[in-house]
């Protein structure tokens, strides 16, 4: 008798159920633990006797493999967003929320420094051996840090456009990456701030990692890609922008600066150029260009071009605005200065102001 075809699928089923059984049976946790809230990050030794934990219940946890009870905790001021961990497990970094990074030694709960960015750390990096750390920040602050494990003070920062979201670093240290809202995918050296190179992807970049010897770098963006580069991708490839010149600086609010840049290419074109203020944002997408309104104060031009690879590079210089200010004296003499600035930038006289004290003055006089 040929067997029926509903026997047939209610014995497939039961041996799919047990299949499924033997192997949910294989994974068991070793053990779990937990905290007060969500954990956001975790991260392991490279012999897995080590495990660090961060929640957003403000805490950093450190435990041992053999047991679900934390060899200790640390209470943050806000939600700890990132931890890392050092091959050995002897170190261990955290970013959190309150705008910090703390930095542990696994024999102790007290943290061996802090460091206060100026804003919401959103993700650590440590080498294998813990002698270097990296973090990236996000708005306002907006950089990337690169510390030593002796010292709360960074060895460097560069600041960016938009939030960083994502770091990582080299097991030696000698390499970071880091990848950010500004679309950006950035190489430094551990030596200098400046990055070696930076590429543009079509949108945010959420996340970075590059290879044990810094060979290889990878990153995931919003524009649905992951990216492959090695360590000298823009070797020989990579744009070149120089600002040439910013005339007249220092001169007061009102007149004419002419902006003169030069990028160049080896390998392909220049295809975008972007001028831009600390103060003012944006001010030209033009190689060179001519302005009349930039704002009183002190402003870092940031000079950007873009190859038709993707590469970038950038050349930064400092100009100065300031208003006239001007004064009378009793007897009604008037002099013209540079206004002085109040501690919120805002200059204490305006010249509207003082003409129209002049103004008075002279009428006064008439009659």
């Amino acid at each position: 008798m040929r067997p029926r075809p509903f026997l047939l699928l209610l014995a497939g089923i039961a041996l799919a159920l047990m299949a499924a059984g033997e192997a949910d049976a294989g994974k068991e946790p070793k053990w779990n633990y937990n905290t007060g809230d969500g954990v956001r990050s975790v991260a392991i030794s490279k012999d897995g006797e080590y495990i660090a934990a961060g929640s957003w219940d403000n805490n950093v946890y450190l435990f041992d493999k053999d047991s679900s009870t934390p060899l200790w905790s640390y209470t943050t001021g806000n939600d700890v967003y990132s931890v890392a961990i050092s091959a050995d497990g002897e170190y261990i970094v955290a970013g959190t929320y309150d705008d910090g990074v703390y930095f542990f030694d696994k024999d102790s709960s007290t943290p061996l420094w802090n460091y206060t960015t100026g804003s919401e750390v959103e993700s650590v990096a440590i080498s294998a051996d813990g002698e270097y750390i990296a973090a990236g920040s996000t708005h306002p602050d907006k950089k990337v840090y690169l510390f030593d494990k002796d010292s709360s003070t960074p060895l460097w920062n560069y600041t960016t456009e938009d939030y960083v979201w994502s770091v990582a670093i080299s097991a030696d240290g000698e390499y970071i990456v880091a990848g950010s809202a500004d679309a950006k995918i950035r190489l430094f050296d551990k030596d200098n701030s400046a990055p070696l190179w930076s590429y543009t992807a079509g949108h945010y970049v959420n996340s970075v990692a590059i290879s044990a010897d810094g060979e290889y770098i990878t990153a995931g963006s919003n524009d649905d890609k992951v990216y492959l580069f090695g360590k000298n991708s823009s070797t020989g490839g990579s744009p070149v922008g120089t600002i040439d010149s910013i005339e007249p600086s220092p001169t007061e609010k009102g007149t004419a600066v002419f902006f003169n840049g030069t990028g160049s290419d080896t390998d392909g074109n220049v295809v975008a150029y972007l001028w831009k203020s600390s103060i003012d944002g944006e001010l030209s997408t033009e190689e060179d260009f001519t302005t009349t309104n930039l704002s009183i104060g002190n402003h870092t031009i940031t000079f950007m071009v873009q190859d038709n690879d993707g590469f970038t590079d950038t050349d930064t210089v400092e100009v100065t605005i300031s208003e006239k200010k001007v004064q009378i004296d009793d007897e009604g003499n008037v002099t013209v200065t540079d206004a002085e600035e109040d501690e919120e930038g805002i200059p204490t006289l305006s010249v509207i102001t003082t003409m129209a004290a002049v103004a008075v003055i002279a009428l006064r006089r008439r009659y």
